[in-house]
């Protein structure tokens, strides 16, 4: 199977088992274990609704999205910007703020990295460990932002690790960043499956606070491609202005906006999410693995020594199950892998398999 950067890889594994793609179990990518909302499953089985979106131009700029998010979250207009996916947000603020250097923690989200050399940033790498459950202290990263610092990333909570920083250190934060003029950009896209409020909530406050927000993963609609950048107005402005008109499909604009008023939704997949995401830790401790505490709908799991990610990813696919081998991330290594939390029938199965796949 070709070698992918990041989770979510079921074709190809479907193609190299030679298997349809509804046999993957796909644990490699962190999305909603519910699928996405019956508002949204609806309006997408409604006949003749595709083929409507196919044949007609979506909307040429997305105003009544910008409208239904900015109700949502208690924002001006102004000061948010609907983009085609939030990863699209992250190359288009490094794109804006050409940053000479970028201070981000590792390990985390190697779309960062990637977004930031494309406009030839330097890279300021602040080590987080796994002796400290990969925890990111506010202090010292704080002392990481100096002065030649344009941007600080935080993700929030951190992908691959799942470690949460509270909502009050994250403003101590920016009001840090502020001072030194230095861009804070938060990426949220797991924070709903947090009990944790948003870092939009504090973007009135602040003159450097850049939040991006996803539908991808709450709503588990990854192939509608549909974001958010929240932040001051003077940079969403040129957000706008950069943006191309008809990115974001008409589709993609209706389902987000009938998924933001899903709260009941959402409610019942952070219970489930927290219930199966310690059930998992308690018995994959049990076979002898070591998961991260984590705060978000996925696991990161330090493997023994003598297995490999890459091996123990070869050992489930024969079984149809997809993991996230770590081992491209910075800051992690062959014996890391990531698994997403999913439906207590499904995570019996993998831990199941695994007890089969570790042994020896």
């Amino acid at each position: 199977m070709r070698e992918l950067l990041h989770g979510g890889g079921v074709r190809a594994a479907a193609a190299a088992l030679g298997v349809p793609e509804g046999e993957i179990l796909d644990f490699s990518s962190n999305l909603n274990p519910l699928g996405p909302p019956p508002e949204v499953i609806e309006l997408l089985e409604e006949e003749g609704i595709l083929l409507q979106e196919a044949t007609t131009h979506p909307p040429e700029y997305p105003f009544e999205l910008e409208k239904a998010l900015a109700d949502r979250w208690k924002v001006d207009e102004g000061s948010l910007a609907a983009v085609p996916g939030s990863v699209y947000g992250i190359y288009l603020i490094f794109q804006l703020l050409r940053p000479e250097k970028t201070v981000m923690h590792v390990p985390t989200f190697s779309e960062y990295s990637r977004a930031a050399r494309s406009v030839g940033s330097e890279i300021v790498a602040h080590k987080t460990s796994k002796e400290r459950g990969f925890r990111l202290c506010l202090g010292e990263y704080s002392w990481r932002i100096e002065p030649g610092i344009q941007v600080a990333v935080l993700c929030n909570p951190n992908n691959p690790t799942g470690y949460l920083m509270p909502l009050d250190e994250v403003d101590a934060l920016a009001r840090w960043c502020d001072r030194e003029g230095c861009y804070l950009l938060v990426d949220e896209a797991f924070v709903e499956f947090t009990s944790q409020g948003s870092a939009v909530d504090l973007v009135r406050e602040h003159s450097h606070l850049v939040v991006l927000r996803s539908f991808t993963k709450a709503f588990a609609i990854p192939g509608l491609r549909v974001g958010a950048v929240v932040g001051p107005e003077a940079l969403m402005k040129r957000v706008k202005e950069s943006t191309p008109p008809w990115s974001i499909s008409g589709i993609g604009q209706k389902a987000c906006i009938l998924a933001l008023n899903c709260q009941g939704y959402l409610e019942k997949t952070r219970a489930l999410v927290k219930e199966e995401r310690e059930r998992l830790r308690r018995d994959l401790s049990g076979l002898g693995l070591s998961p991260v505490p984590s705060w978000a709908n996925y696991l990161l799991l330090q493997l023994p020594q003598g297995l490999t990610g890459e091996t123990l990813q070869s050992r489930l696919l024969k079984y149809k199950i997809l993991i996230r081998c770590c081992d491209n991330i910075p800051g992690l290594t062959h014996r890391y892998i990531r698994i997403s939390v999913r439906r207590a029938e499904e995570n019996q199965q993998l831990l199941s398999t695994l007890q089969e796949c570790t042994k020896g």
